[in-house]
């Protein structure tokens, strides 16, 4: 089984040649001396901008996050914008902390999410999908029914982010008292991973592809997400100071998000075979996760959010963590970069916030 998830690094090259005239062709008769002549000649070309550095963290290198990002990176949209992504896999913990010190340029929604409705200078900018994607799977042998879970321990990415709120959601929902089981902060996906096939945890909640695998691999899927969790997911957030200062930078960034969302739309086939390359993933799992996806990305708006599934985010966290203080959209979330990137694109969103 397949413990490790590649992470890209885009690479920008940039390539100079100049040429002199052709042998035997005339010269052109020299200019007269003068003021004028001594500027004649015409200066060498500029050599091409070198492309810009972002550093993107995401919780994990699945194919929620990877989809969109290898794609862009594949058909040479970062490229064409003049940005070369390095994407780094950090709990949301870590790269919201890191995100605050600018020791990463882009880090998961959630994180700046909670970060700003605790005061900091964070917001949430992009979102890739509306709502979430979770599914909870299980050890068959150890779990045949939902009361097994009480006592048990679930793994979660780290406490509070969205992951181990929609894991609790799920225990709810199934008719489980979520406070009568454990749950294990263990990071990335490979890591739950792991602790499944060890037996460390009884199970965890992972995205398409990875519920996908753990199917073939005998356990068990027991619940999703898409109806207790219905919030904008995947998404990125950023420092706010990016908002301003680098702003350019960070449509530019969101213009190759869009249209990488755009291809998968039009060629999912294609779409899988870069995906499954990126991730080193079986082409049948990322045909079947790339389908179910595209279910909860929203064409006509592609990065975007609603206010009702804003809003339902700040009423699950509010519920998770019942310290969190009143806040609204604006405080925690700012998609005035998205819609300047969308118009450049000649989209005129729908349905969205502030479209």
């Amino acid at each position: 089984m397949r413990l490790n998830w590649t992470t890209l690094i885009a690479l920008a090259l940039v390539v100079s040649a100049a040429c002199g005239p052709r042998s035997g062709t005339p010269m052109p008769p020299a200019p007269a001396s003068g003021p004028a002549a001594s500027t004649a000649a015409a200066a060498p070309a500029a050599p091409a901008a070198a492309p810009t550095e972002l550093k993107v963290a995401v919780p994990t290198i699945d194919m929620n996050y990877m989809l969109p990002i290898s794609v862009a990176e594949a058909r040479g949209f970062f490229q064409q914008e003049g940005i070369a992504q390095q994407t780094v896999e950090m709990s949301t913990t870590a790269s919201t902390t890191a995100l605050l010190s600018k020791e990463v340029d882009i880090a998961t929604h959630s994180g700046a999410m909670l970060a700003a409705a605790q005061g900091a200078d964070a917001r949430a900018v992009f979102f890739p999908y509306s709502s979430s994607t979770f599914q909870l799977s299980v050890d068959p042998k150890r779990i045949k029914q939902p009361r097994d879970l009480v006592g048990q321990a679930l793994g979660i990415a780290s406490v509070g982010n969205s992951q181990d709120v929609a894991t609790r959601l799920m225990v709810k929902d199934l008719g489980v008292d979520p406070l009568s089981v454990n749950y294990l902060p263990m990071g990335g996906e490979s890591a739950r991973i792991a602790g499944m096939v060890s037996g460390q945890i009884v199970g965890s909640a992972n995205n398409p592809d990875v519920a996908a695998e753990l199917r073939r691999q005998g356990f068990t899927v027991i619940a999703n997400s898409f109806k207790v969790m219905a919030i904008p997911w995947s998404g990125y957030g950023v420092n706010t100071a990016m908002l301003g200062e680098r702003r350019p930078t960070l449509e530019a960034w969101m213009r190759a998000m869009i249209r990488g969302i755009q291809f998968v739309r039009q060629d999912p086939d294609t779409s899988a075979d870069i995906v499954s390359q990126a991730l080193q993933i079986d082409r049948d799992i990322a045909r079947e996760s790339v389908i179910a996806l595209l279910e909860v990305m929203d064409p006509d708006d592609p990065g975007g959010a609603t206010e009702a599934g804003l809003r339902e985010w700040i009423r699950v966290q509010k519920e998770a963590t019942p310290e969190m203080r009143d806040v609204t959209i604006d405080e925690v979330a700012d998609l005035s970069p998205l819609r300047e990137s969308q118009r450049a694109l000649g989209i005129q969103c729908k349905n969205g916030y502030k479209c």
